[in-house]
């Protein structure tokens, strides 16, 4: 075991990669609740934008609705088949994968903030429409969150495995 050098100060402590995970996990739900929740919200900005008839805009928010679904339907088996009850063991998941150290404080986090995006995410259009007129900076702040949700998790990978040994 080597031994620190008298006088030595210790680096900075690694960020845990557990909150990497939810900082993904929080963009995408932010963006994804809070854009579902937030049509409403939108409804008279994109009747203007588009010039589309209610009904042609109720039926796009339809239609994502029905796709939403229909792939939570297939979705809802995977999660089945690999543990089970998907989100009553989801914090056991998590600690299988990131260790029993963290599990409760990341498992307690993602459920809050999958809990509270409904509300931000329609509050921060509305903050944006106040200031700017229009929607228009939300929707590119929507897709910019997006694409760098995506980017965090193209990088995120499983902690090394540990032996029970």
């Amino acid at each position: 075991m080597p031994v620190a050098s008298p006088g030595a100060r210790p680096g900075p402590p690694r960020l845990f990669y557990g909150w990497i995970v939810v900082a993904g996990a929080f963009l995408i739900l932010f963006m994804a609740y809070g854009t579902r929740y937030a049509f409403g919200v939108f409804f008279a900005a994109l009747l203007d934008e588009f010039g589309w008839s209610r009904a042609s805009l109720s039926g796009v928010f339809s239609l994502y609705a029905f796709t939403y679904a229909a792939f939570a339907l297939g979705s809802g088996r995977l999660t089945d088949r690999s543990y089970g009850a998907g989100s009553t063991l989801f914090p056991a998941a998590v600690a299988d994968f990131f260790g029993r150290e963290q599990a409760a404080s990341l498992a307690g986090l993602l459920f809050a903030l999958a809990g509270s995006m409904a509300a931000w995410g329609p509050l921060a259009a509305g903050f944006i429409y106040d200031r700017a007129g229009d929607y228009q900076l939300a929707w590119w702040l929507s897709a910019g969150f997006n694409a760098l949700a995506l980017i965090l998790l193209a990088f995120a990978r499983p902690p090394a495995s540990r032996s029970l040994a």
